[in-house]
Order: structure tokens, then C-alpha cells, then sequence
């Protein structure tokens, strides 16, 4: 029932996620894991960007510029491919990232889509409990009623999003990638707020997590069976992703640009033939690496920056087999280029680490843990003192064991260890200016980065795996395993293989779901509950909300307070609140009437800034906020028996007053 009723916008989320990006990789050549791995993180791109310029040109929001865009720009990628048609291919070459390998790798490949797409989806089924729940966590005031802003509104740019923060509209740039995509699967499947976003986060969880991941491994180490089948059971047994981003905040742009992260560092490896096989396509990776960074950035700037000292590690790899090079006579010949262009690189980290990242004034957060303890969860995949995915803790371990003797890909150790580091200094290293510049870029925040960790962690206990079947089929090999079986039991050798890979599979996946993911599911489920004690909106409220059209006419906007989830009446009901979020720039009649509602009988200033703002109504949700009691403005609570107010309807505690004192 949970996935019949949410089909239409389980439907439109992959269809906007997938289509546009899809024609764009498709005119760049892509085929094959390519084309899987890159449609996706694409189309936000297009999502994003197009949300600007139409922004910039006041054009109506909707899916018809993203495919306009998609369309024209596949045009002339592949008009451009024509005029250079040989040349072109030449560049490109044979790659094994485009064009499909011996034998037949579909099934496999199929498979390997399939499975963390079946299994992430069923976990989100049970967080999420009901298609109409949602998130009660604080960030996710901003979020709800920001979508509910673009669908007003028509316009879904970074630099207008947040525009219903502010009484004059205008309040800067918030990265709206994820806000966009939602408010499209909202136009393409008719659902509301609360069903489109969870709609949007199964599939970026489901498909566009696991697609991404799956390219950075096959770019590393090629399209070996083994592999994409550990590598899908992996990416389903990670608590700190995509299971964390959908509890704590929640985050849901950094969740989303997570998802996007490994795409773009599998892209640049590509570029720079680290990998194995080593790509060929080096224009054809550049232009999608181009494609890619825009939709990275405006998901999470944090998540971009995050991929700069993330990919120092390849940009060293690379530099180093390209200065010294071994001639005939085995002399070492020194060129330069690469070694100036790493230099450069190093100094444009350097400076966009440090100025592309919240005030200072924003990094609050002190270390939780001592040093020692941030080191054994980042190298357990444990963080946030949850408990150690043991199968995964032990292919990690084999995985370091394996790159560190694998010269080609040794290199990735050190992707690895900038992950670890990034928070292990941001969780346990003492508040100070070391740990306000590693950290900064993520408020000094722990979760952040803690979810950041299963994007090197995959790939290595990935290997890891490799390194374990290859040990084990050597040792099957030696003792020659299936003659052995065969005259035990006459069973073809095909039939035996496959049955033993899917008896592996099904034993990998019940390993990796067990402990941590079972507790991160139970734990994120219980943000996404309805009763009486729910952090942002109590069942009582819900009901009083939902009733809220009926009696309050749109043109009126209401007098409620954010921190109760009151003000969600925007995002859940399409009437305004007076105060859509909790932090953001009121004109003065606003603050006169937040500030002064008391004084309605003797001050008529209320009344005037009341009549202005058409704010003849209020929603008292009590003192109870999202992060416990707070202190409430006088005139907004405990209003029964005052003449100036009359109550219209109740439900439970939850009230819904008129304000009489100032006519209409």
C-alpha cells in the first residue's frame, strides 16, 4: 500500500532525475557505466541551473525549460561531435567505460542496480512509516516550506529560494537543487509536499546513490562481476549514508549532493586513466566532469569543497607517473606541467577552502568525542557512536591490506585517509582554529562529514572484497573445488557458480543490514512519527492544520511561531505565516506585530501593522518548540477568555484563534 500510493511521485522523481541527464550524457558518447553513472548527477546540474536562469529571465518554473535546456545543449554537444566526428573519436577512443566488455556483463550489471535499489527502498519504507510523514526536525521548516515557496511563487533559483525568510523577499543565495527537483515531481505527479519529498529521497537514496557508487568502482577497478555485486550490497550497509542525512537535520542538500559525490570524483580519476581499466575518454570525461560540478555545487557548496581535497590524492597519483618518467636509457626526465598545474591546484584549495565557507560565527559546534574515538569509528565506518558494521570493518581492513601492496592503486589510500581525517579533526580534535579551518566549511559540524566517509569507504572495502574472492577462487582453484563437487554431485559448472553467487549475495546483504543499519533505520523512523509528544508537529496539530483551509480564506496569512512547527501551516495547508522560518529579515509592522500583540487594546500601532500584513489570524501550538520549551512573545499563548481573540477551532492543545480587537 506504502508503495502504490506513492508511485505517481516515485515515478516523476526518477523520470526528472534520470531523463534530462540522460540525453546530455547520451550526445557526449556515453554508454554503458558511463551513461548509468553519470544521467543522474547530470540532471541536477540542468535542475539547478535552469532554476537560475529562469530565475534571472522571470520564466514560469517547470519541467518544460529543463528538457528546452537538456535538449538544446545535447544538440550542440552533438553537433559538435560531428563537425569533429573522427577527431573526436580518436580523442575518445576505446573506452571501457563506454563500450560494453566481453561476455555478458548485463545481467550482472542489472543485478547489481537492482538489489541496493529493492533493499534501500524497503529501509526508507520503513523510516519514512506513511507517505504523507515527515521529517521533525528543525531544518526541515526551511525545507517544506521552501518547496511550497517555488510552487507559489514559480520561481525555484538558488539566489530567490529562500526569498520567504525576508518581508521584502530578497534574502541571498541558498543552494536549491534539491528544493527544485522536489517541487518538479510535486508538477509531474499532482502529490503534495510531504509525499514528493519522500519520493525524491527514496530515489536519490535508492537509484542515484548506488549508480554513482557503482561508477567510481568500476572506474577504479573495471567491471569485474565481484565487484559490482559487493560494491551494491555495500552501498545499502553504510548507517552514516544515506541513512544519517535523513535523520539528523535534516540535511537534505547535503544528502543529495552526497549521493552526487562519488560521480564526480570517479569522473575526474576517468580523466586522469588512474584506474583500472584506464579510460581513454579523456574529453568525454572532462565535459561531464564540467556537467557534473554545477549540480554539486548548488546541491551543497560544502559537498564541492569537500571533492577538491578529496581528489588531491589522484591529482598527486597522476603528477607524479607523469614527472618522472623512465626513458630508454633509464634516466629520469622531469616535466614540469604537471608538477606547476598540482601546485596550482594546491593554492586553489587553499583559497576556496577558505573562502567559499559560512562565517566564522557559524561554527559552533564543539568536538563529541575524544581524538582516539573518532579514529576507531572513521576506520570502523562507525561514526556517531554507532555500532560497527562488522562485515564491512573487516573487507575495509582487507581493502587498506590490498591498495597499500597495488602500486596502480595505492594512490587511493590517500582519498581514504582525507576522508577519515576530515572527521576525525572535526569531531575529536579541541575547539580551536585548526579545527574551525578543517571543519568551518561544515559549521564544525560532525555529521556532516561523518556522512561523507562511506564515499571512501566503498570503494575500499570493495577491494577489500576483490582481494578475498580472489583469494578464495586461488584456493578453490588449487584444490580443484568443482571436480571435487562434480563427482560428488553431476551439476553443471554454470548452475553451481550461480547458485553459490546468489547464496554469497543473499548472505552479504543480511551481514551488512544487520546491526548499525538496523539501528540507523530505527532511529531515523523515529523522527518521522506522528503523536502526541513529536518533536515539531504533534498528531493534534497535524489534524488542526489540515483543517486550516477550510477556514482561513488565502488571501489572510497567519500569526504563528516557527519553532512550534506552527508556521509548516504554509508548506502543509498553502496559507501563509507571518513567520515562515525561524531565522530571517521582518519588515517593522511584522516585528510590531510578533513583538506587541499584547498591546492590541491600547496600542494601535498592532492593529494598523495587523490590517497591513492581512494577518487577522493566529495558530497557538503552545511553548513546546522543536528543541524543547521555549519562551514565547507575550499575546501569542494562553488566550482563552481574551476578548481580542476568538476561538475558532481546536484540537487537543492545538487552537486556532480570529483576532476580533481590529475589525475586517
Amino acid at each position: 500500500m506504502f508503495f502504490w500510493q506513492l508511485a505517481p511521485s516515485l515515478i516523476s522523481a526518477a523520470f526528472i532525475l534520470i531523463a534530462p541527464g540522460l540525453l546530455l550524457a547520451r550526445s557526449l558518447g556515453a554508454r554503458g557505466w558511463f551513461l548509468a553513472g553519470t544521467a543522474m548527477p547530470i540532471s541536477v546540474s540542468l535542475i539547478a541551473v535552469t532554476a537560475i536562469v529562469c530565475g534571472l529571465f522571470r520564466l514560469h518554473w517547470s519541467v518544460l525549460p529543463v528538457f528546452a535546456a537538456s535538449i538544446l545543449l545535447s544538440l550542440a554537444v552533438g553537433g559538435m561531435r560531428w563537425l569533429l566526428h573522427g577527431r573526436f573519436e580518436r580523442m575518445r577512443g576505446a573506452d571501457p567505460l563506454t563500450h560494453r566488455v566481453a561476455g555478458r556483463p548485463e545481467i550482472i550489471s542489472v543485478v547489481a542496480i537492482l538489489l541496493p535499489f529493492v533493499v534501500i527502498m524497503w529501509r526508507f519504507r520503513e523510516i519514512i512509516g506513511h507517505p504523507e510523514n515527515i521529517s521533525q526536525t528543525f531544518d526541515n521548516i526551511f525545507h517544506l516550506n521552501a518547496v511550497r515557496y517555488i510552487e507559489e511563487t514559480n520561481q525555484a533559483s538558488s539566489l530567490l529560494v529562500a526569498g520567504f525568510t525576508s518581508s521584502n523577499g530578497m534574502a541571498g543565495f541558498y543552494p536549491a537543487a534539491w528544493h527544485d527537483i522536489v517541487s518538479l515531481v510535486m508538477q509531474l505527479s499532482g502529490s503534495g509536499i510531504p509525499q514528493a519529498v519522500n519520493a525524491t529521497n527514496m530515489i536519490i537514496a535508492a537509484l542515484l546513490w548506488p549508480l554513482s557508487s557503482l561508477f567510481l568502482v568500476v572506474v577504479l577497478f573495471g567491471q569485474r562481476r565481484a565487484g559490482l555485486l559487493s560494491a551494491a550490497v555495500l552501498s545499502t550497509g553504510f548507517a552514516s549514508f544515506p541513512y544519517l542525512m535523513v535523520n539528523f537535520g535534516v540535511l537534505y542538500p547535503n544528502f543529495l549532493s552526497i549521493a552526487v559525490l562519488p560521480a564526480g570524483l570517479a569522473l575526474l580519476i576517468a580523466a586522469l586513466r588512474l584506474g583500472t581499466p584506464r579510460s581513454s575518454g579523456f574529453w568525454c570525461c572532462v565535459v561531464a566532469f564540467a556537467a557534473v560540478i554545477p549540480g554539486l555545487a548548488l546541491a551543497h557548496p560544502s559537498t564541492l569543497l569537500a571533492l577538491l581535497p578529496w581528489t588531491l590524492p589522484a591529482i598527486l597519483a597522476y603528477t607524479y607517473r607523469r614527472v618522472w618518467r623512465t626513458t630508454g636509457n633509464r634516466k629520469r626526465v622531469l616535466h614540469w606541467w604537471p608538477a606547476f598545474a598540482a601546485l596550482c591546484y594546491i593554492a586553489l584549495i587553499a583559497v576556496l577552502w577558505k573562502a567559499l565557507r559560512p562565517e566564522e560565527a557559524m561554527s559552533t559546534w564543539e568536538p563529541i568525542q575524544t581524538l582516539s574515538q573518532a579514529i576507531g569509528q572513521a576506520l570502523t565506518s562507525a561514526p556517531i557512536s554507532g555500532p560497527v558494521p562488522w562485515a564491512i570493518f573487516f573487507l575495509t581492513t582487507l581493502g587498506i591490506y590490498g591498495l597499500f601492496r597495488t602500486s596502480e592503486l595505492r594512490w587511493f589510500l590517500g582519498v581514504y585517509a582525507v576522508s577519515c581525517l576530515a572527521f576525525v579533526v572535526v569531531s575529536g580534535y579541541p575547539f580551536g582554529d585548526l579545527r574551525t579551518f578543517v571543519g568551518g566549511v561544515w559549521y564544525n559540524d560532525p555529521y556532516r562529514p561523518a556522512a561523507l566517509l562511506p564515499v571512501a569507504a566503498l570503494p575500499v572495502a570493495t577491494f577489500g572484497a576483490l582481494w578475498l574472492w580472489d583469494l578464495t577462487a586461488a584456493w578453490a582453484r588449487s584444490i580443484k573445488l568443482l571436480k571435487i563437487t562434480a563427482r560428488i554431485r553431476p551439476v553443471p559448472k554454470g548452475i553451481l557458480v550461480a547458485v553459490s553467487g546468489v547464496c554469497l549475495v543473499v548472505l552479504f546483504v543480511g551481514l551488512v543490514q544487520r546491526g548499525a543499519v538496523t539501528t540507523a533505520v530505527a532511529q531515523a523512523s523515529q523522527n518521522y512519527q506522528y503523536h502526541e509528544e513529536s518533536a515539531l508537529l504533534s498528531s493534534d496539530e497535524l489534524e488542526l492544520i489540515n483543517r486550516i483551509p477550510a477556514q482561513v480564506d488565502s488571501e489572510y496569512s497567519l500569526i504563528a511561531n516557527p519553532w512550534t512547527g506552527a508556521s509548516l501551516v504554509y508548506a502543509l495547508a498553502d496559507r501563509r505565516s507571518l513567520t515562515a522560518h525561524v531565522f530571517g529579515k521582518y519588515d517593522e509592522s511584522t516585528l510590531t506585530v510578533l513583538e506587541h500583540l499584547d498591546g492590541l487594546s491600547t496600542d494601535p500601532e498592532v492593529c494598523k501593522a495587523i490590517r497591513e500584513l492581512d494577518s487577522y489570524y493566529l495558530l497557538d501550538f503552545g511553548t513546546k518548540g522543536v528543541h524543547g520549551r521555549i519562551k514565547v512573545a507575550p499575546g501569542m499563548t494562553e488566550l482563552e477568555g481574551n476578548p481580542n481573540f476568538r476561538l475558532i477551532d481546536s484540537e487537543g492543545s492545538a487552537k486556532l484563534y480570529q483576532i476580533t480587537a481590529c475589525g475586517r
